[in-house]
Order: C-alpha cells, then sequence, then structure tokens
C-alpha cells in the first residue's frame, strides 16, 4: 500500500486560497520565507494533504467513467 503526498505552497495573504485548500483536508505545515522572488508578501504557506491509495482509486475511477 502506498500514500500520495500533494503539496501546495500558497501566498501567505491568500485567504480564500487557503481556506479553499483547507476545505479539502490541506493542513499548514510550515511556512517559507522569502518563496516568492517578485511579490510581496513574500512568504509562502506550504499545505500538505496524504491521499490514502483507496481514495487515489476512487478518483481513477471516477475519472474513468467520466470519459
Amino acid at each position: 500500500m502506498y500514500n500520495v503526498l500533494l503539496d501546495r505552497h500558497v501566498q501567505i495573504n491568500n485567504e480564500s486560497a487557503i481556506e479553499f485548500y483547507k476545505h479539502f483536508g490541506f493542513e499548514i505545515i510550515e511556512t517559507k520565507q522569502h518563496y516568492y522572488k517578485r511579490i510581496e508578501p513574500a512568504e509562502a504557506h506550504v499545505l500538505q494533504k496524504t491521499l490514502k491509495r483507496s481514495e487515489c482509486q476512487e478518483t481513477q475511477v471516477e475519472s474513468k467513467e467520466e470519459k
């Protein structure tokens, strides 16, 4: 059995994106300083979610049924 880790980097002031990802089970695991080079604030939250093998298989089945 394997798990899949999903990571997303979101600018710390992007509250709507942070709430969106949290709604789908992502958690803030760290904040990276100076992540962005040309925008302010330059910090980014790293959000992560672990998909268990069964969740991955369900997603694959749904995708095949939609085609």
